[in-house]
């Protein structure tokens, strides 16, 4: 080890000798720049430090802000069916001005062609899936429902693409319960609702009828409130209230809407809550239970908390109970609204 002093340069000088290092490459006998530049770095460091004592005093480090992790919500796959057993999105051309109206009316139909054509791959899709889906869990459950309810439209909503052609869209909204569910479109959807919506509210009208009259305990106990549980629920022709009539096997129609509420209530707090049910699975629920979600399909962040505030609470009312406690609760609470 030697020191040399050139023109105010301190250099160590080091012999080693050769090392292999992780890279396996040798290091060198020494390295006299970067002692240099070592040793310049700490005098100047020094000297600066040395003739300015209050700077080194005074000078803060601010804390930085904690980092903000984004956070992921994990969705129950044992409570949510797969997506494809809902509508593909939709995505419709916005008309140019500099475009004419033809090739608008062009690629309107092609959206709408490329729409309906996903829509019936999904419902194969869904069928080859449910031979692979595990049997006691809630998503396979749902998956049969909707595989059932889709196959048996495919062959009447088939017939009427082929006859209608780029005059589908319309005609489904005529005849919305003739479409899969793969294959409705956003304004069928809400044409559904608005429905569904304004016969709950006659429903309701009548319902408190019966409670101001009967009161709530014997009223659950009435046989209108078969009736009302279909009409709630939409499980009969909105023809039948016309004539005023609950349709035909509304008490057993209301006994298994009621009984497949009270099974889907238990598996859902066996698999976790509602906070592992994904946001359209939450309007879905919702739906269901005869609950008003609006009119969009999908819903904003602050709809979507207050729909799972309200499917939380109807869940936790029937925890604990079971047979008929827990579906006289149910009726209880379809008769209130």
């Amino acid at each position: 080890m030697s020191f040399t002093t050139t023109a105010g340069l301190r250099i160590l000088r080091v012999r080693v000798p050769f090392s292999s290092s992780s890279h396996g490459f040798a290091s060198p006998l020494y390295h006299p720049i970067l002692f240099a530049r070592a040793a310049s770095s700490s005098t100047a460091t020094a000297t600066a430090t040395a003739a300015s004592p209050v700077a080194r005093s005074t000078t803060t480090t601010e804390p930085k802000p904690p980092s903000l992790k984004p956070t992921t919500t994990t969705y129950s796959p044992l409570l949510n069916p797969p997506s494809s057993t809902r509508p593909p999105p939709l995505d419709l051309p916005t008309r140019d001005p500099s475009t004419s109206y033809i090739s608008y009316l062009y690629h309107l139909g092609k959206a709408y062609t490329s729409f309906y054509k996903s829509g019936f791959k999904a419902v194969f899709t869904n069928r080859r899936l449910l031979n692979s889906s595990p049997s006691p869990t809630r998503a396979h459950i749902l998956l049969h429902q909707r595989v059932r309810h889709d196959l048996s439209r495919v062959p009447l909503f088939g017939l009427l693409v082929l006859v209608c052609g780029e005059l589908t869209p319309f005609i489904v909204l005529l005849l919305p319960q003739l479409t899969p569910y793969t294959c409705r479109i956003p304004s069928q959807v809400a044409v559904l609702r608005r429905t569904a919506r304004a016969r709950r509210a006659r429903a309701q009208r009548y319902a408190r009828r019966l409670v101001d009259n009967y009161g709530v305990e014997r009223a659950a106990q009435h046989s209108a409130v078969d009736g009302h549980v279909c009409r709630v629920l939409g499980l009969s022709s909105g023809l039948w209230d016309r004539v005023r009539s609950d349709g035909p096997f509304a008490g057993a129609r209301a006994r298994g809407a009621v009984g497949r509420l009270v099974r889907d209530d238990r598996m859902i707090r066996e698999g976790g809550g509602v906070a592992g049910l994904e946001d359209a699975e939450v309007v879905w629920a919702c739906e269901e239970r005869g609950m008003d979600v609006g009119d969009r399909q999908e819903q904003e962040g602050g709809t979507i908390g207050e729909l799972r505030a309200k499917l939380g609470e109807w869940v936790g009312s029937t925890e604990g109970l079971e047979g008929e406690a827990a579906e006289e609760k149910v009726r209880r609470m379809l008769l209130l609204g």
